[in-house]
């Protein structure tokens, strides 16, 4: 291990420790509940969720974080077996957590319709009587390690109580151009931090590749991000590159399994021969694909899972399957930050959603024409998707010298 990686990690251990994010007063050390609350409120966990009895489970509202007494978290939504219960999400390390912190004796507790845990040794399916519990290590989308690294426990925002007017205060005494500069710092930061997961998935996957899967983790923000990562685990680029250009809709579709069954769903009659056509192609490309659970709970109408697929099969198809190439060039042309800005912008709008405009899914249309990527979406691609691929791209080519024209970008 080189110097720079010891130190790393290093720090990170002294900040692990330091910060008691883990209490050895017991037999075996085991996590703050404060980190596994974190967990929960950020959603860390792939899909499907199921209790220890076996419901599936849907969080619809994953709740309020509380910082006062009682449930960790209050007015949460969840569908078990399809069937939606309100109340409060308790969050533990094992159990028997819930008779040692007297919860069993606080009336409060009675709203609690699901119990959350890190390890569950005697295998409990309920517990109190009457309340299932969810396994979160069982659940969990990364590694723990990665959890600590991403999220500070002791910063989170509803991991402690701040005065907001100590913050209010100090920032009132800063000058404009002094604050201005440490807000872009924060925001390179975060875009750098991105370039490194993404310099990560080209060095896996290669660029295109590695530009896909973010596209399509845009697509998916926020409630759709995993089923999108499935997607794109099942159905790479290079398969989607192969297809004919005609039957790339139907093949996208298909693989995130968003075709709907004339004879048991809904369809507009108009839709109808498109479906059917849809089917025709599919069905003799179709595969093993597993099954993905799109959420539609708390979604805006236009972010439906089957009209962002749409647009993103035409952003793909508009440029050859290569829009990470296409991205690079934008940026790496010889123009000024506006101008660039302007090139990403047409890079990223679909430029042949005329008929597809009124489009929602196979049901159902909207009343007005609206495009399948609006401006805001395209500012947030750029932002999220474009210029961390570019940041990553000068890390491959080892040529910081040319990163300042993404900062200039995100000035």
């Amino acid at each position: 291990m080189n110097t720079a990686s010891s130190t790393k990690v290093q720090h990170f251990y002294d900040r692990l420790f330091s910060r008691e994010l883990f209490v050895t007063e017991q037999a075996e050390p085991y996590f703050q509940e404060r980190l596994l609350q974190i967990i929960w409120n950020e959603q860390l966990f792939r899909l499907p969720l199921h209790t220890a009895c076996g419901e599936h489970i849907e969080v619809i509202q994953k709740g309020i974080w509380n910082v006062e007494s009682g449930p960790d978290f209050h007015d949460a939504v969840i569908a078990f077996d399809g069937k939606i219960r309100r109340g409060a999400v308790e969050i533990h390390f094992r159990p028997g957590d819930w008779l040692h912190h007297q919860h069993h004796t606080n009336s409060a507790y009675d709203a609690v319709v699901l119990h959350a845990i890190w390890s569950n040794p005697n295998s409990d399916r309920e517990f109190p009587s009457g309340v299932p519990l969810f396994d979160i290590a069982g659940h969990l989308s990364c590694s723990i390690k990665d959890v600590i690294e991403q999220y500070d426990a002791t910063a989170y925002p509803y991991a402690q109580q701040v005065q907001p007017e100590q913050h209010a205060q100090w920032i009132a005494g800063v000058p404009d151009a002094e604050l201005s500069a440490l807000l872009q710092s924060y925001g390179i930061s975060r875009t750098l931090k991105k370039a490194e997961r993404i310099a990560e998935s080209i060095e896996r996957h290669g660029l295109e590749e590695a530009c896909y899967r973010a596209f399509l983790d845009a697509m998916g923000y926020k409630k759709n991000r995993e089923p999108f990562a499935e997607l794109a685990e099942q159905l790479p680029i290079s398969e989607l590159a192969a297809c004919e250009r005609s039957v790339a809709l139907s093949v996208m579709l298909g693989a995130a399994g968003l075709l709907p069954d004339p004879s048991k769903d809904s369809i507009l009659e108009e839709y109808k021969p498109w479906l059917q056509q849809m089917w025709s192609e599919w069905w003799p490309r179709r595969k093993a694909y597993r099954d993905i659970r799109w959420t539609r709970h708390g979604l805006r109408p236009l972010n439906v899972p089957e009209r962002r697929i749409l647009a993103a099969h035409l952003i793909f198809q508009q440029h050859s399957c290569e829009l990470g190439k296409s991205i690079l060039e934008s940026i790496e042309a010889d123009d000024t930050p506006r101008a660039t800005l302007r090139k990403l912008s047409a890079c990223l709008t679909v430029t042949a959603d005329a008929d597809y405009r009124h489009f929602l899914h196979f049901g159902r249309k909207l009343e007005k024409p609206i495009a399948l990527i609006g401006a805001s979406r395209i500012r947030d691609i750029v932002v999220n998707v474009a210029i961390p691929l570019f940041f990553a791209h000068c890390f491959f080519r080892n040529s910081p010298e040319r990163c300042h024209k993404g900062r200039e970008l995100l000035a």
